[in-house]
């Protein structure tokens, strides 16, 4: 009832606001789409979606943990379900409840936050602007129509009371309620990440309400039968939710209970695939490729339609995600997979040399997860993800018109890997006839005044990893 009550009042601030803009003006339909006016900064919406899919992600991540090992784990668990009583606590309150509740370390939450926050703010100017453009389509109509504005203003608003009606409510709800579960199931995949399940069970409602594509593949894994965690199944399609207002979800299964009403499954793909498609844009894991917290290409041509795409930009600046373009949220295609559980996944618009592909494939055999990066003539940004964080690839000895650069050449790359493309991890490859020892004193002067969080670097054939404290003391 809360979010309900906020949204609406969300609705007449900007209905209030159309009033302003139209008064005194005979407007053709025309320029009724074309109006434009400076939106309200809605501090009070940003926040509701902020506090929604924080307190979605901690409270996926606490009903992932059994209070005993024996105790199964539901994936409707209303336990801790402080998000949906009535009264008791605000959605601020509700997100620090959750918080104190869970062994989380401040830095994996510090890391994590910018990330919900980004979500949250692109949901809500993206819902702000849908509103507003259904509004203009609705006077628009009014307007073709000859009725009254007036008559057509009150028919708006009284649309917007009723939560039943086919208009902007249900879209809100619809958009919010997608992203607080694609949150909530992060948070639960999050919790088993150290610790994973031998299977996974997808749990459907199945009712008249069920979808065409869940109820597909609710024949095949649904009714007490798991699929592995090594299934195929996750890595091609990944986990709920599969479509908009989706409801599946899916629940860790353990050891004791498989043979005791849970069957593993070995469903091949050819079946799977006959049986179930999920809608584009969803399924996939949001803690393999943070995919989650992204915006698709389909909400940045929203955005660039109703021109707030540098709004979104500017907010993935202020929260330190300085790499961040539109054009990082392209295709990809798989490249590389190691037998240890690395990969190479590039961006259908990277310009990666094949060095830096070499050098990709190299990490991902030694177990990383590379996403190489799209190319971006806006502001050089970073080569690629690596285990979900902003890498850099840099070569020393390998240029033949410079095989042998100075300290000062290195310093010079490391800081522009740092400062500039804000790497928290850096890749080094060095030649072989370069001695380690000047590499390692330029990364002394230089990484202490970066980002970066762990340096790897890898020469005659052996990868070292160095933590950024090791050269807090070479300054």
């Amino acid at each position: 009832m809360r979010f309900k009550s906020l949204i609406k009042e969300v609705l007449k601030d900007y209905l209030s606001n159309f009033k302003e803009v139209l008064k005194g003006e005979k407007l053709s339909p025309k320029k009724i789409k074309s109006l434009s006016f400076e939106r309200r900064d809605n501090e009070k919406l940003i926040r509701l979606a902020e506090s929604l899919i924080q307190g979605s992600l901690l409270l996926g991540r606490l009903h992932a943990m059994p209070s005993k090992l024996e105790e199964k784990e539901f994936a409707d668990d209303e336990r801790h379900s402080v998000l949906i009583e009535e009264e008791k606590l605000s959605f601020d309150e509700a997100v620090n409840f959750l918080r104190a509740k869970l062994p989380m370390k401040k830095d994996d939450w510090r890391n994590l936050e910018p990330k919900l926050r980004f979500r949250a703010f692109t949901v809500a100017k993206l819902s702000e602007a849908d509103f507003i453009e259904t509004v203009k389509g609705r006077l628009a109509l009014a307007v073709e129509k000859n009725e009254s504005i007036l008559e057509s203003w009150k028919d708006i608003e009284a649309m917007t009371e009723d939560w039943g009606e086919n208009f902007t409510p249900r879209y809100w709800e619809t958009v919010y309620r997608t992203n607080v579960q694609s949150a909530y199931n992060a948070g639960r995949l999050m919790q088993h990440k150290n610790n994973m399940p031998p299977a996974w069970e997808l749990l459907f409602v199945e009712d008249k309400r069920q979808s065409d594509i869940c109820k597909g593949l609710t024949l095949i894994a649904g009714n007490g039968k798991a699929l592995h965690k090594n299934h195929p199944f996750w890595e091609t399609y990944g986990f709920p939710p599969y479509h908009f207002n989706c409801r599946t979800t899916f629940r860790a299964v353990y050891d004791f209970e498989i043979g005791h009403g849970i069957e593993i499954g070995n469903v091949p793909m050819k079946e799977i695939r006959k049986n179930f498609k999920p809608q584009k844009g969803f399924g996939g894991n949001p803690i393999e490729k943070e995919s989650w917290w992204k915006i698709t290409p389909e909400m940045i041509a929203r955005a660039d339609r109703y021109g707030i795409t540098s709004d979104i930009v500017a907010q993935a600046r202020e929260l330190d995600m300085q790499s961040y373009f539109p054009e990082l949220l392209k295709d990809y295609k798989p490249v590389h997979k190691s037998k240890t559980g690395g990969y190479v996944h590039m961006a259908a618009n990277s310009g990666h040399n094949p060095e830096e592909i070499a050098s990709a494939k190299r990490l991902a055999d030694e177990g990383h997860k590379v996403y190489l990066l799209p190319s971006t003539r806006k502001k050089k940004n970073p080569d690629m993800i690596i285990d979900n964080e902003l890498g850099e690839i840099k070569s020393f000895g390998f240029d033949e018109k410079h095989p042998n650069p100075t300290q000062q050449t290195m310093q010079t790359e490391i800081k522009k890997a740092g400062q500039h493309q804000r790497a928290r991890i850096l890749y080094l490859t060095v030649a072989d006839h370069i001695k380690i020892k000047t590499v390692l004193a330029a990364l002394g002067k230089e990484v202490w005044r970066t980002p970066i969080k762990k340096i790897m670097l890898d020469h005659q054939g052996v990868l070292r990893e160095y933590p950024r404290q090791l050269f807090f003391n070479k300054k």
